[in-house]
This record gives structure tokens, sequence and C-alpha cells, in this order.
């Protein structure tokens, strides 16, 4: 996660000028504001009894909504069932040991499953999963407006950038939430994804199929 400049600027203006001890680039999940607040989330996705609460609010999307891959190389082989596992950034500095087992015993499960591949994201974190079955490919960081259009599974932490890029590629997603506005995701993205118009549905991910 890199946050700009411009970003850092805003919090501290909020800090010194207007008095927000709190504001930090993360602060969607303090008080609300009077005047405005900002949450990321397209303007067609919340219900009005969502909307009403944040209001004064202006809604956006956290998918750039154009292509920013860099990479070209396939993350997997030609194989029935390509499935990644990322758990963004954030986690990994307050939750690395759940982490670390939930991606462990996610690689023991595939692990018997000959026809899937696995790749796993470490979210640049300073760690390591050990030992992995050959079929798992364990990388620092993934791309994630690549992988989402090669993998058949997404298993995520529902944060909402990963949740945005999953249902602009249609890939179906396994939750494994673990703080803050994440458990109210999953359901959510459920709705999103029947709402959302930016992509049709690749016949290779039927429900039959995964």
């Amino acid at each position: 996660m890199q946050t700009s400049e411009r970003c850092l600027r805003a919090v501290e203006i909020l800090r010194n000028d207007y008095g927000v001890a709190d504001a930090s680039p993360f602060s969607y999940a303090s008080g609300l504001s009077p005047w405005l607040n900002l949450y990321c989330e397209l303007s067609a996705f919340p219900t009005d009894e969502e909307r009403n609460v944040f209001e004064p609010v202006a809604l956006f999307g956290s998918h750039p909504g154009r292509s920013t891959t860099l990479r070209h190389e396939p993350y997997f082989s030609d194989i029935a069932l390509k499935t990644c596992a990322s758990f963004g950034t954030i986690i990994w500095r307050h939750y690395s040991g759940v982490a670390i087992a939930a991606l462990v015993a996610i690689a023991d499960s595939l692990s018997t499953l000959p026809e899937a591949e696995l790749v796993v994201s470490l979210g640049r974190s300073d760690t390591s999963l050990g030992s992995t079955p050959p079929n798992v490919t364990v990388v620092d960081d993934v791309d994630q407006e690549a992988i989402p259009r090669e993998a058949d599974i997404f298993i995520t932490h529902q944060g909402m950038n990963s949740t945005h890029q999953a249902i602009v590629h249609t890939v179906p997603m396994i939750s494994c939430p673990f703080f803050g506005t994440s458990p109210r995701l999953p359901p959510n993205a459920l709705r999103w994804e029947s709402r959302s118009r930016a992509s049709t549905p690749r016949e290779t991910r039927s429900p039959s199929r995964v």
C-alpha cells in the first residue's frame, strides 16, 4: 500500500487546522463529519438506508477503471483450478499470526488437489510460510489487476480494493475477513456483484465449475 504525499498533507491539515486529532489516511473508521464524508463505494452500491447514515457523503469506487497492470507473465499454468489467496497489506501489521495460520491451512487443503494451483501473496510483509506443497507458489506481492483475470477463485480479506477488483473481473470470492469494515463486505459483495455492470461474467467461471 502506498499513501500519496497529497493524502498525507490533507491529514496534517485535518489534525492541525481543524482539530481532528485522530485523522489518518484510514480515518474512514472514525467518527462522521457534519460537513462531508468520503466513502469508497460506487454510488449504486449502498442502499438508501446505508447512505443516509453517512450524509453528507460523496461516494466513489476504489477501482481505477482502467488497466494499470505491468505484468505479462501468467501466474498459473494451464490447469483446471487457479486459486489466489491475498490478505492485502494492513493485515500483516496486526494479524500476521492468524493470517499465516489461515494461508497454511489453505495451502494444505489445496495440496490434495492435483488439478489445482495456489498463488499466495504475503503483501510485502517480512514473513514466510515455510515449506509449501509443489502446487503452491508464494510471492511477495501480486498484481491485483492481473491476477483476477487469471484466477478461478479469489480468497480475500474483503478489503475494499480487493472486493472491487474481484467484482470488476467477475472472479468468485471466498471471504476471510479480519477486522473493521471487512466483516460487512461479504454479504454486500453479493449485492454489489448483482448490480455491477463493469463486465460480463465469463462462462468458465460458472458456479458448477467452481
